[in-house]
């Protein structure tokens, strides 16, 4: 993982985005900060289970200092947009249903 997660994903021009981690590299053609028509939830916005997930495998890899940022970027933008379904990966404004409790997760990290 430390050599997938430097050159992927804490690159800033891929994924490593304001607030992390997009589901779809921004290089993507394909990617959408937001949703819309056609509906491309999995195309380019952040979801907390997610970056959850990711944060899990850069501890378990000893990666704690990108663990520690990526945990700290998910906070602010919880902050900032409270528990939303999804988010947009640079804005940090929230999308889709609003009290999601998947994305409360965030206090786990």
């Amino acid at each position: 993982l430390p050599i997938f997660a430097d050159e992927h994903l804490l690159d800033r021009r891929r994924y490593w985005r304001r607030f992390p981690v997009p589901s779809t590299s921004v290089e993507e053609p394909s990617y959408r900060a937001r949703t819309g028509f056609p509906y491309r939830y999995w195309r380019g916005p952040t979801w907390i289970a997610s970056s959850w997930l990711l944060h899990r495998g850069l501890r378990l890899h000893g990666r704690a200092d990108a663990a520690e940022e990526l945990a700290a970027r998910v906070r602010a933008l919880v902050g900032q947009s409270g528990f939303r379904e999804y988010y947009g990966p640079d804005s940090g404004i929230g999308q889709g249903a609003r009290a999601f409790g998947m994305s409360t997760l965030a206090a786990a990290l």
